[in-house]
């Protein structure tokens, strides 16, 4: 099943779509421009990540394999020139067509979806992790935690498919699609100190239940936290409370834009994930250097190569 999920033809498929996408989001193109339009370009683009996301699934221990095992130096130059190469295109496309980035960057632009995937990415990055980490009898359960955030981030970037957003609707001029837009309603709606104060209790006892169930500890923190391959995420974390902060007041971004033009949230959410993709694949690939885990594929090789006269 894993070898028909990871042929060719799902990546072919999947770009192409990709790249179409993107063309019809250009402004005034010939053909049709979507980018003004939101139902048309969402489904063509999920209809093209997924694909991707299937192809990717089979073939992950071998991709993660092949980052593990390359030389310190190429993983740190993967890890540090992917984020900064996509930040110069986002860059070079603000300045030489600010529309067509801006197009990129809508609700229903490119962007969004691509973090969408990245998340997915995460998540299934995390579940592996923590089964690896299981069978090698190591500390397990922190992992689990992480897929969950990361499956509660791939929910958020698609508002929770609608559900809450159809159900509630708008309030006082708000859209409440998604738990994070409740920040946007506290802000614009008097900053009452009850709806602060119950979100911090609710905060409060789950991160109490989850010390107590082992899914957070101080050697995990230790561990994962204060530790060289967090800087990325930790960057990004940063960009992630811009984009939120931007969402509440959209004075920000007017602010920000003159440093960079074209800063807006959905461009800072994906450079989060993309950043969050480069400390998970930095920190699995070390558990995998220190014999920690042992993947499906990694035996699958080994028995091949024992088994070859």
């Amino acid at each position: 099943m894993e070898r028909y999920l990871s042929m060719p033809r799902l990546y072919l498929s999947g770009c192409m779509g990709l790249a179409l996408a993107a063309f019809l989001l250009y402004p005034g193109n010939p053909v049709w421009d979507l980018s003004a339009t939101r139902v048309p370009n969402t489904i063509l683009i999920y209809l093209s990540l997924l694909p991707l996301m299937l192809a990717v699934y089979g073939d992950r221990e071998r991709f993660l394999i092949a980052f593990a095992t390359r030389p310190r130096w190429i993983q740190v130059g993967l890890a540090v020139g992917i984020p900064l190469g996509l930040v110069v295109l986002l860059r070079v496309l603000a300045w030489l067509s600010p529309l067509y980035a801006g197009s990129l960057a809508r609700e229903w632009g490119l962007l969004e979806p691509l973090s969408f995937g990245l998340y997915w990415l995460a998540l299934w990055a995390a579940v592996s992790w923590a089964r690896w980490r299981r069978e090698q009898g190591h500390e397990f359960k922190p992992y689990q935690a992480l897929a969950v955030l990361f499956a509660l981030a791939t929910l958020e970037e698609c508002d929770y498919l609608g559900i809450f957003g159809g159900v509630i609707g708008r309030i006082h001029g708000v859209y409440v699609g998604s738990p994070h837009d409740l920040a946007t309603l506290w802000y614009r709606t008097g900053h009452n100190l009850w709806w602060a104060g119950a979100a911090g209790l609710v905060g409060i006892g789950v991160g109490v239940w989850s010390w107590k169930r082992g899914y957070c500890s101080v050697a995990f923190l230790r561990r994962e936290v204060c530790t060289v391959t967090s800087v990325p995420v930790l960057c990004g974390m940063v960009l992630l409370t811009i984009a939120q902060l931007g969402d509440i007041d959209k004075t920000i971004f007017g602010r920000l834009a003159v440093l960079w033009c074209g800063v807006c949230e959905e461009t800072l959410e994906f450079l989060f994930a993309v950043l969050l993709q480069v400390s998970l694949w930095l920190k699995i690939a070390r558990d995998y250097r220190k014999g920690l885990l042992r993947t499906t594929a990694q035996d699958s090789s080994s028995a091949i190569r024992h088994a070859a006269p």
